[in-house]
């Protein structure tokens, strides 16, 4: 995918648009920036960082909380509603978590530290580690995706 630079007259044009994530991009001549670039990076924290993020769940000490959110895998868009899923099953081993396209719909499935990520094309969310019956630690895998897409 290559990222194209955009010109003045397309700078222009967008100037006061609302961007789907929420963002509304500054006028020419907007005083005070403050207020607006801080409402910008609320915004994109809000869209962007929380999107399919991988917490612990209050249910138990082996449950994750998969935060909802959007992917694309190969050109299909993919929504995943937040959802709780138990990982007591790999209790004394790491999880592997990721999402991927199901016939259209968002799956999003987990394996073991044995069997490791799927062979089909997906995207990585987190790595859980369990021990003693708890979350022990999770370590984000998001960015793996961005920066080898």
């Amino acid at each position: 995918m290559t990222i194209s630079q955009l010109t003045h007259e397309q700078v222009d044009q967008l100037a006061g648009e609302t961007l789907p994530a929420g963002i509304t991009l500054a006028t020419n001549g907007m005083q005070p920036y403050y207020h607006w670039l801080m409402q910008t990076i609320h915004r994109l924290a809000q869209t962007t960082f929380t999107n399919l993020r991988v917490d612990q769940a209050s249910e138990s000490a082996t449950s994750i909380h998969v935060s909802a959110g959007r992917a694309t895998i190969d050109s299909v868009v993919l929504e995943s509603d937040a959802l709780v899923i138990d990982l007591s099953s790999y209790n004394n081993d790491t999880a592997y978590i990721w999402i991927e396209d199901d016939s259209g719909e968002a799956l999003i499935d987990s394996a073991s530290d044995a069997t490791g990520w799927p062979g089909a094309v997906h995207i990585k969310l987190a790595e859980v580690t369990l021990t003693a019956g708890e979350i022990t630690a999770i370590v984000d895998r998001r960015l793996d995706h961005i920066f080898t897409a």
